[in-house]
């Protein structure tokens, strides 16, 4: 029995977040090994779906009126759809945790 594999694609909007997470770490905290290491720790969290897409909890945006998934990469969290028909799982958002991303 073959197991699936997904794709992984990330959005502009995903792509940015990382970025700024990356920089207010690595610049702004002056803690450039605790920014390398966090995003090859959100990198192999955010690999490991392409195994399993449905692990993680399904939640509802209220103001985008859509329901993604979310995968929690210590105090991150990682706003995901899986698109069955292409094989594929977009990221979307990546947010501190302490950002209330419900509403």
């Amino acid at each position: 029995m073959d197991i699936k594999k997904y794709n992984i694609i990330f959005t502009d909007m995903a792509k940015q977040d990382l970025k700024e997470i990356y920089n207010y770490i690595f610049e702004k905290l002056a803690e450039p090994q605790i920014a390398i290491k966090l995003m090859k720790k959100i990198e192999a969290k955010i690999i490991q779906l392409k195994d399993e897409p449905y692990r993680c909890m399904e939640i509802h945006i209220k103001s985008k009126n859509k329901v993604y998934r979310r995968l929690v990469v210590e105090n991150y969290v990682v706003l995901y759809r899986v698109i069955e028909e292409k094989g594929q799982i977009t990221i979307f958002h990546i947010f501190n945790s302490r950002k209330n991303y419900l509403e």
